[in-house]
């Protein structure tokens, strides 16, 4: 019930963002896509409601800003393990939190999302 959309920019050092479809009635459903995004280039990514992201830093102190159109609610923040979705990262072992360890596969996301309302 809190799904929002992003506008995801970087502010400092270099990122490659990845997006991946839990709609599931979307024809790209469980597709990926991504996007290097660079302090300074002016370039932003829009992640439309359904759409999950996630990134690899690509240079140390890399800062990722989000503009976002629904407050944060920490009860419904959910995550899909990374290594689980059908994209080949630049790394086989990246540094992660502790959350992002622990997450769940993709296989074992249900996902509430929907293309079609």
């Amino acid at each position: 019930p809190h799904d929002h959309v992003k506008l995801i920019y970087c502010t400092h050092g270099s990122a490659l963002d990845v997006l991946l479809d839990l709609r599931e009635d979307s024809p790209t459903f469980g597709q990926c896509a991504d996007a290097n995004l660079k302090a300074g280039d002016g370039q932003s990514i829009y992640v439309p409601k359904g759409i999950a992201h996630g990134f690899l830093s690509l240079e140390d102190q890399t800062t990722i800003q989000y503009a976002v159109t629904t407050v944060h609610q920490p009860s419904s923040d959910k995550g899909i393990l990374w290594s689980s979705i059908p994209y080949k990262w630049p790394s086989t072992a990246p540094l992660l939190s502790a959350r992002d360890r622990s997450l769940p596969d993709f296989k074992e996301f249900k996902s509430p999302f929907k293309a079609k309302h």
